[in-house]
């Protein structure tokens, strides 16, 4: 399977619009907002639930979540679906006929966004489970995958708003797929996974979401053994990961991640970032009298990789000032408080020829606006 078999369109028309207001400034602008349509689910002739979703990959969706509910078992053999995009509705069809009639009156609101919703033991089948203890995590996969999935093109670097999550294989991104729930994009690849025969034990698996006890029970019924997330992790999730023997890593960025279940699976074969020290003896020191503040290195990143339409296109951070290019005059303030300082700039690298800063393009195509040169800062400081 190919890298992003499975991408964002953040092109489809169908998955965002232009919506128009006004800023801080009470200037009028027009801004990029993800749109959600409900979608109702049928597993043969009895309905299940009503979820609100962007409306793309409507049959990975259906299938994941009735897998993950329990309804749908791995030798169920489907026999068709049947999308009516037009009236928001989708019916999954098995050959075993099915009743699911007591477990639906048996509703669990979840911590999701948009409020998922479960049916049934929260816990069914998640002890039954075992992972597969060959699978091996090296750090510098999990370096390079975190920065190939951060700059690849989303919805969410478009209009926010939404969650990401990934199947991956070692340094890898598989299937990546969106929605305005985390649950939901963690359905889709269930269901990915099921019609398409693919085997969970060497995969991982990346949200951005935070790394509670639904994303634990979910990862470990889906049989994939590692799950990482660029967020933070709740009590009962690193409990229950543990009790599933999960490897589960949090807080993943850049060159940092915090693991706190299934170490076994980690290979440390390339040094992460040092940061500040968070321990218990580094927040006491901390806070004794006189205590010298941690220090960290600080990158700088000076934004001029824009069109400079209000300078008449003409580039505004070589224009003079007291004899001077504008951003040398930037770079001598900068300099004192951050160092590596780096250039973003789009073009000719050329222009900036004679200063010794790195010059870093967009990572993203079309001048995207100055959050893409943010992004392009925090890719390259993240190495």
């Amino acid at each position: 399977m190919k890298e992003f078999e499975v991408q964002p369109d953040p092109d489809d028309a169908r998955l965002s619009r232009i919506v128009s207001g006004i800023d801080q400034n009470k200037q009028a602008v027009d801004t990029s907002v993800v749109t959600e349509q409900p979608l109702t689910l049928f597993l043969n002739s009895q309905e299940i639930v009503t979820m609100m979703t962007i409306g793309d990959h409507p049959d990975l969706l259906a299938v994941g979540y009735l897998l993950n509910q329990n309804m749908l078992l791995e030798d169920d053999e489907i026999t068709a679906i049947d999308h009516e995009e037009d009236i928001g509705m989708i019916v999954v069809r098995t050959k075993r006929e099915t009743n699911y009639e007591e477990k639906l009156k048996k509703k669990v609101q979840t911590s999701g966004c948009a409020q998922g919703t479960t049916f049934g033991d929260l816990m069914e089948r998640f002890d039954e489970i075992n992972l597969s203890t060959e699978t091996k995590l090296k750090t510098s996969w999990l370096f390079a995958l975190t920065k190939k999935i951060n700059t690849a093109p989303s919805l969410y670097l478009k209009a926010g708003a939404i969650h990401g999550c990934v199947l991956c294989e070692k340094d890898r991104p598989l299937i990546y797929v969106e929605d305005v729930g985390r649950h939901n994009a963690v359905d889709k690849i269930a269901g990915y996974m099921f019609l398409n025969k693919i085997s969970p034990d060497d995969k991982m698996f990346y949200t951005t979401g935070r790394l509670t006890s639904e994303m634990v029970i979910k990862t470990v019924k889906m049989g994939i053994p590692i799950l990482v997330s660029r967020s933070g992790f709740t009590a009962w999730g690193v409990e229950l990961a543990r009790e599933a023997n999960l490897t589960l890593i949090g807080r993943a960025r850049g060159k940092r991640f915090v693991a706190l279940a299934g170490y076994d699976r980690i290979i440390f074969d390339e040094v992460g970032t040092e940061g500040p020290d968070t321990s218990k003896k580094g927040a006491k020191r901390a806070a004794e009298p006189n205590a010298k503040p941690q220090s960290a290195q600080v990158s700088g990143v000076v934004l001029a990789g824009g069109l400079s339409r209000r300078m008449g296109g003409d580039n505004k951070s070589l224009k003079q000032i007291g004899g001077r290019p504008l951003i040398a005059h930037i770079l001598d303030r900068i300099g004192p408080q951050a160092s590596p300082v780096i250039i973003n700039a789009n073009g000719d690298a050329g222009a900036y020829s004679g200063f010794k800063n790195p010059v870093v393009p967009d990572s993203i195509d079309g001048f995207a606006g100055p959050l893409a040169g943010v992004l392009a800062g925090l890719d390259w400081a993240a190495g």
